[in-house]
């Protein structure tokens, strides 16, 4: 009988344990959600600006999803939607300025010159590579391509998000940190 309450006793502490770890994570995705100042919004809160620009250019899209994106001193909409089957977003300045346009797409998808110079920095980049994700982005009116890929390095595989020009130069490459998801066990 003594053992039954030392397990009753453990069995508590670890039941207040799980829920005050579940409260921290919670809090902590809370506050991360924050930081990152993006938060889904519904149609009535987005500018008539942006509203009449979506019903011209994008009539019959489907699964729209707004977004509103707090950067230091600016703010911006994001609309997320699928259009002829294509996932597109579409990130706006306050004012209803089309600021950047984001869609999937395959590498294949990309003129041949392109594709052979981004390959071509791959294969000498990485000793091994995969590419997970294609996107074309146009920022400011500007052609690019972004790509995600995974790599494998002397320290295990790595992510990163590399962006290329028009041309297929890089333009820029950043390490994407993948953080471990912190368990009980």
């Amino acid at each position: 009988m003594h053992t039954d309450r030392i397990f009753a006793l453990s069995d508590a502490v670890v039941m207040r344990y799980i829920l005050w770890s579940l409260c921290v994570g919670l809090l902590i995705i809370y506050i991360g959600g924050v930081s990152l100042g993006e938060k889904k919004i519904k149609k009535d809160k987005v500018p008539v600006a942006i509203k009449t620009y979506m019903e011209k250019e994008y009539r019959g899209a489907q699964r729209i999803k707004y977004y509103i994106e707090s950067d230091r001193d600016s703010t911006f909409y994001e609309v997320e939607f699928v259009y002829n089957k294509e996932k597109i977003s579409l990130i706006f300045l306050s004012d209803g300025t089309l600021y950047e346009m984001e869609k999937r797409i395959q590498l294949d998808d990309l003129p041949v010159a392109v594709q052979e110079k981004i390959e071509s920095y791959l294969t000498q980049t990485y000793r091994k590579y995969k590419i997970t994700d294609v996107q074309f982005v146009n920022p400011h009116l500007k052609t690019e391509y972004e790509l995600n890929v995974k790599a494998r390095t002397d320290s295990g595989p790595k992510f990163y998000e590399l962006y290329f020009n028009e041309k297929g130069e890089l333009i820029t490459s950043k390490e994407l940190m993948v953080k471990p998801i912190q368990t009980l066990f």
